[in-house]
């Protein structure tokens, strides 16, 4: 009887934690530089999630742009938020495509700013794809929130 009792608990909770992991909703090939080369918008809908998600009472400036620029030559201009804490940022900086190191059939946008305060910031963009629009995204506050912030061209 304790054997059973056993064996249903540890059935039981490994289908609890399979449950747990989210779908990978990331591009499953090869993007192109060419295809991420120009301006990228930070989606609407995005926009609610940088509203104080970090406590810290940020709110969004409408009247500032809310833009990557991605140019062919590798550099980028970044005009747009960036968390912990969440802050308007205007700086320039280095782009490349990639794999993701547990996706190697996959691409993300890498990004290297120069900081105004004069250090480097790294960023990651996913990238996925919605009825053929890519769309660049990356987690926003807690991953296991499911809260993305999204730009599209």
């Amino acid at each position: 009887m304790k054997i059973v009792a056993k064996a249903a608990f540890l059935i039981l909770s490994s289908l609890a934690l399979a449950s747990c992991g989210m779908p990978d909703i990331r591009i499953k090939h090869k993007v192109a530089e060419t295809e991420v080369v120009g301006t990228w918008h930070l989606d609407p809908k995005s926009s609610a999630l940088a509203e104080d998600h970090d406590g810290d009472d940020y709110v969004m400036d409408a009247t500032k742009p809310h833009t990557i620029v991605f140019s062919a030559d590798g550099t980028c201009h970044y005009r747009s938020v960036l968390q912990m804490p969440t802050r308007y940022i205007d700086a320039v900086g280095q782009w490349k495509t990639s794999s993701p190191s547990d996706k190697p059939e996959g691409s993300e946008v890498q990004i290297e700013l120069n900081m105004p305060d004069g250090g480097t910031q790294m960023i990651s963009l996913d990238i996925r794809e919605d009825s053929g629009e890519l769309i660049l995204w990356t987690f926003w506050s807690d991953p296991d929130l499911w809260n993305f912030i999204e730009y599209k061209q």
